[in-house]
């Protein structure tokens, strides 16, 4: 990803402070030279004629412009008294006009590609540390604060090449140390951008306004910041750089290295006591920033990106209990961004530090609901084991949360996107908190248990302990969603089985076997014409694979639907349509034909009375 701190200016592309003139002071003897050439008057006057009516601020000039600019800098008759350098006695055949608050310096117009070579050979010989070779061309009568065609000065080139002794030649030949390029730029930027440190303790003691800003409003720590240069963020800081300090987007230092993903930049950052509150114009924090970074690169990578752990801690290690949990123009917290991308590390430690992760959206939604009911990514059927949460993670929140049984505007629970995503450890931890209501519904009438029936497990993630947790806590285990249906024909629709164990306990614990749905299909109709085998067994008790009887209450395999078909006659038309049934389904199914043929017909009566067993049709 291409890493920007202003919307003009890439700053993983070479540093360019410009290509364009500036307007920089010019030399003070100017207006008290006797006599100028035409040229200089004629290039004067073009000068004002194409500043009138322009915006206030440095103009903006073509090459050519640039190329006749920088030529103006240099004194063609030789060094005058003193050497001529930079700002001093030796300029002379030019005129100053001051623009903008800034002065222009203009000169003899001929021989420009000449006078431009010997700016440039300044200019590369400061970037190598060529003292002879500058020297000479200072003693020739080179302005020191002359443009090169790259748009820098010489100062600008030595400083971010951290060539520090032709920093000093300049500086002491006349070198403007807050000289800016046509954007803006100044030196002690041009090393920030580069990480040159040394080059940026040299400008400061030269008195380098370390809070001088460009035209997009950054200032060197934010340009350093922007390019994860914490050698230059580190000596700008013991500078008494404005680490706080927001640009025309209202960023800091400390949101533009979250932008980028520079971590260590923010990190240096937060140790070096920058304000981790501060928002920007929409209202993002740089903890949003980093959260809303990483889930960006995922999206353009394909591939799982997660928040930097240490930057993160960095943040909120930085932050007051009540800071994390300002809101951003969509009225979230960063708490809930992060649990929007899944991001449970980043949940859990701000729980930690005590962010609040009861906070409501206007969709009534928590960070905790969030978290748990998003979905897999994309083409995955379930969550993977890194995205869900440990018995630990889930203990934390659980603690953190003073409201545990919110609903959202749908009635929806943590409790109930906690079963539905397959986070069972979660569902443990909030059963065992005494403070959830299991037989909750919501708008569609389903309670957490049924929602367990519709996740789909994991390799190595069993659901029998969240379910043996929900079948304990709950008053009546046949409450029936809109649809009818129950939390036992819903398990027996599982697929391959996957909540066999789970029918076999709510038999136990007198869920009505029997019980139909606005179809007039049972459990037993469910699983057998879907080839649960094991589900079969268990609802009718019968032997399968010599494992014997379990001891179970009888599923009424007579029961018929309202197309009047029973378990035996839907299983049966099952194996008689096999388009797209392998050879293991249909040995399934005829399985599941031979124990309902062989299962005795029970008496028709109720369902043992059980504290949780009474039949309840759902009410809207």
């Amino acid at each position: 990803m291409t890493a920007r701190i202003d919307g003009n200016t890439d700053y993983n592309a070479p540093y360019d402070v410009g290509t364009e003139s500036t307007d920089g002071p010019a030399a003070n003897q100017a207006a008290a030279e006797k006599s100028q050439t035409a040229s200089a008057t004629e290039a004067q006057q073009e000068s004002v004629a194409t500043s009138a009516g322009a915006p206030s601020g440095p103009p903006a000039f073509t090459p050519d412009e640039v190329s006749a600019k920088s030529m103006f800098q240099w004194k063609y008759s030789g060094p005058g008294p003193g050497g001529g350098q930079g700002g001093g006695g030796g300029q002379s055949g030019g005129s100053t006009q001051q623009t903008g608050g800034a002065q222009q310096t203009a000169g003899p117009s001929a021989g420009g590609s000449k006078f431009q070579s010997r700016i440039d050979d300044l200019e590369d010989a400061a970037r190598q540390n060529d003292i002879k070779k500058m020297q000479a061309l200072i003693k020739s009568g080179v302005d020191v604060n002359a443009i090169g065609s790259d748009g820098k000065t010489a100062l600008m080139a030595a400083a971010e090449m951290g060539t520090t002794d032709a920093m000093k030649l300049l500086l002491g030949s006349g070198a403007r140390v807050d000289e800016t390029t046509a954007d803006g730029k100044t030196a002690l930027m041009a090393a920030a951008n580069t990480n040159q440190s040394d080059s940026i303790d040299l400008l400061l003691q030269n008195k380098a306004n370390v809070n001088s800003t460009d035209k997009a409003g950054n200032t060197a720590v934010m340009i350093a910041a922007g390019r994860n240069n914490t050698d230059a963020i580190q000596s700008l800081a013991a500078g008494k750089a404005d680490l706080n300090h927001q640009n025309g987007e209202r960023k800091t230092a400390l949101i533009l290295a979250a932008e980028n993903g520079n971590n260590d930049a923010v990190e240096a950052l937060a140790k070096a006591g920058a304000d981790p509150t501060i928002q920007d114009k929409n209202k993002n924090t740089a903890l949003m920033t980093l959260i809303q970074q990483a889930h960006d690169k995922e999206q353009q990578t394909g591939q799982r990106v997660k928040p930097d752990r240490t930057a993160v801690k960095a943040l909120i290690n930085a932050s007051k209990p009540a800071d994390l949990d300002v809101k951003d123009k969509d009225n979230k917290t960063a708490m809930m961004r992060a649990a929007a991308f899944g991001d449970k590390d980043v949940v859990v430690a701000l729980a930690e530090a005590k962010a609040d992760p009861d906070i409501q959206d206007a969709n009534g939604r928590t960070a905790i609901m969030d978290l748990l009911g998003r979905s897999p990514a994309t083409g995955s059927p379930t969550l993977s084991q890194a995205d869900t949460l440990s018995a630990s993670e889930a203990k934390t929140l659980v603690a953190a949360s003073h409201k545990p049984d919110l609903q959202d505007k749908n009635g929806r629970t943590a409790l109930m996107e906690a079963a539905n995503q397959g986070h069972y450890d979660m569902a443990v931890a909030l059963v065992q908190s005494h403070r959830v209501d299991v037989d909750k519904q919501d708008h569609n009438g389903r309670t957490a248990l049924m929602e367990l029936g519709r996740s789909q497990p994991a390799t190595g993630n069993d659901p029998l302990p969240a379910a043996k947790s929900l079948i304990d806590a709950s008053k009546n285990l046949n409450l029936k969603d809109k649809n009818g249906t129950t939390a036992l024909i819903q398990m027996s629709q599982g697929v391959d089985d996957d909540f066999s164990d789970v029918v076999k306990e709510l038999n136990k614990k007198g869920a009505d076997l029997n019980a139909q749905d606005k179809y007039g299909k049972t459990a037993l109709m469910y699983a057998a014409s879907h080839g649960n085998k094991w589900t079969t067994r268990y609802l009718l008790d019968q032997d399968f694979k010599d494992a014997g009887h379990a001891g179970l209450r009888k599923a009424d395999p007579s029961v018929k639907d309202k197309q009047g078909e029973t378990a035996l006659s839907l299983t049966q038309k099952q194996l008689a349509n096999p388009q797209g049934l392998s050879d293991e389904d249909k040995n399934r199914l005829n399985a599941i034909i031979d124990m309902l043929k062989a299962a005795p017909i029970p008496p028709h009566s109720a369902p043992p009375q059980h504290k949780n067993s009474t039949q309840q049709d759902w009410k809207p």
